[in-house]
């Protein structure tokens, strides 16, 4: 039996950019479509979620914050096995599934959507398209510590260090203010995911 995450997968032609299982985390994402098609349906998502879409007046906001609401509840709803559309999400801060004992939590860059989930454990995850005309060596200067400065040689550097940064900011629900402390390495765990050679995306998980 095709699952309702799956059919709509399947009636969209989304395209699956990346999974991957690292021990009781799951990690997926998808490559988004340039439209939202008149065929699909809006019956899962919330009120509070369609007037948020609706607000937006920027198309490429507003098509990737649609994406990230109705793959969040197909996905979600099918790991939960229950019917997305009742499924309670707390957006307030951090994404929470207050009724739920799964943890989860979602990036997305550009056209690339990612979720991460576990039912043991927080997760925080970041995704970044790769900008090479990005003036990195800026923003190093102003937000990074001077232990973190030493490492970022290049673009590459700084991405692969952002990413773990934000990820870490996600997984303990942190401002972005804490972006300009150091890393933590001691009881945070990063996995790299290799999505393709113009994104870069971090995995953080707690260790203690």
């Amino acid at each position: 039996m095709v699952s309702y995450h799956e059919y709509q997968v399947q009636k969209t032609h989304l395209s699956v950019a990346y999974q991957n299982q690292f021990d009781d985390i799951s990690v997926l994402a998808y490559w988004l479509p340039s439209n939202i098609p008149a065929n699909l349906t809006d019956s899962c998502l919330s009120l509070n979620e369609l007037s948020t879409i609706t607000k937006i007046t920027d198309p490429k906001i507003r098509l990737q914050k649609y994406w990230s609401f109705f793959l969040t509840r197909t996905i979600l709803g099918e790991v939960l096995e229950k019917p997305p559309e009742s499924l309670l999400i707390n957006r307030k801060t951090k994404p929470q599934l207050p009724n739920e004992s799964l943890h989860f939590n979602v990036s997305h860059s550009d056209n690339l959507w990612i979720i991460t989930w576990s039912f043991n454990r927080p997760v925080g995850i970041d995704v970044q398209k790769i900008d090479l005309d990005i003036n990195y060596q800026n923003i190093v200067k102003k937000i990074f510590p001077d232990s973190e400065r030493k490492k970022i040689k290049n673009e590459l550097d700084f991405f692969v260090l952002w990413t773990q940064k934000e990820a870490y900011l996600k997984l303990h629900s942190f401002g972005f203010s804490n972006i300009t402390k150091p890393l933590d390495t001691n009881n945070t765990t990063y996995k790299k995911m290799d999505i393709s050679e113009n994104f870069i995306g971090h995995l953080a998980i707690q260790t203690n």
